[in-house]
């Protein structure tokens, strides 16, 4: 008889806790996914992050969630960057989380994309740079990210030189809200609505 390998078996644990977490038993899944995370598995890091720092299964613990993110991130998870990046930015850290949403948008994960350009747009963390934040914007539009698409649609009617101009950017506006609500109702999780 042959014997699983570990990563087909960390690869049945993690759906095992995928479906403890639909079925809402969050203090199983998270144990299943802390197994994995102290293992390294990428996934079960980053998602062990987002229940601490919602307080689903654990106690809401931000430092907590800051461990797991930082620990997927340090193995190369654009995801692990991303959340890190977030959690940080939120609280009021936003020099270092520049630096994290910048990595993360380095291997082209569009909601980090999304986020690089707002922080170009208003300076957060960084110097304002119009020209870097429509790049990233673009960037993520071009995969699908709404928040970008609403963005640059806001951006366009700020800057419309008239009424035919402005109309285009609220058209695009009111499209990416239908879109975000769509993409919501069919997939909460979707890389599409995260910025």
């Amino acid at each position: 008889m042959v014997q699983p390998t570990d990563k087909k078996l960390d690869q049945e644990v993690f759906s095992e806790a995928t479906h403890l977490y639909k079925a809402g038993q969050y203090v199983e899944a998270a144990s299943r996914y802390k197994e994995l995370a102290e293992k390294d598995y990428l996934d079960a890091q980053v998602f062990l992050g987002w229940m601490y720092s919602e307080g689903i299964g654990y106690a809401q613990s931000r430092d907590s969630a800051l461990f797991w993110f930082k620990k997927a991130a340090a193995l190369n998870s654009a995801e692990g960057m991303f959340y890190c990046g977030r959690l940080l930015e939120e609280d009021g850290q936003s020099e270092d989380a520049f630096e994290y949403i910048r990595l993360s948008a380095g291997k082209g994960y569009p909601p980090a994309l999304c986020r690089l350009g707002l922080m170009y747009l208003i300076g957060r963390g960084v110097a304002a740079n119009n020209d870097y934040a429509m790049q990233y914007l673009r960037r993520a539009a071009d995969q699908g990210n709404v928040f970008a698409k609403r963005e640059l649609a806001v951006v366009q009617m700020k800057h419309a030189l008239n009424l035919l101009t402005w109309t285009q950017g609220g058209l695009r506006f009111i499209a990416a809200i239908i879109e975000s609500f769509l993409i919501a109702w069919r997939d909460p999780y979707s890389e599409k609505i995260r910025c």
